[in-house]
């Protein structure tokens, strides 16, 4: 095998990770894309419950809001589904990082607005942070 070929093979392999980096990317982009709109605006806890770890810890902003275990997550969000204000979501935008084998860090961040039908208004900055998991 000549140094070329060799390369050629190496080029390959490096554009071969790099598109599996791309597909891995798009796919924790759909994961928030799916719990921010499910959450916020079809107000739907059931549907992102279900890709929650059974070892979740979620940490809200508000006090007393860390919860650990999948049991005390979903009866807080389950509890609260009721008080939930729809809002149309504009303005996302998504960081991904690698931060350990098979661990990614995601953040969301975008704009919230109450639905005109809405017995409030509010227009609000949000952010979410995950922590996934490759299993």
């Amino acid at each position: 095998m000549c140094f070329r070929e060799k390369y050629s093979i190496q080029e390959a392999l490096e554009g071969e990770k790099m598109e599996m980096e791309r597909q891995l990317r798009e796919e924790l982009i759909g994961l928030g894309k799916l719990f921010l709109h499910s959450y916020f605006a079809e107000g739907d806890v059931e549907k992102i419950l279900t890709y929650f770890a059974p070892d979740i810890i979620w940490m809200g902003w508000g006090q007393h809001q860390q919860l650990k275990g999948i049991e005390a997550v979903a009866a807080y969000f389950r509890a609260g589904q009721k008080d939930l204000v729809r809002c149309d979501i504009s303005e996302e935008t998504y960081f991904i990082r690698e931060i350990g084998d098979g661990l990614y860090f995601s953040e969301c961040t975008c704009w919230l607005q109450a639905r005109p039908d809405s017995p409030v208004f509010f227009r609000g900055q949000q952010k979410t942070t995950s922590i996934f998991r490759k299993i």
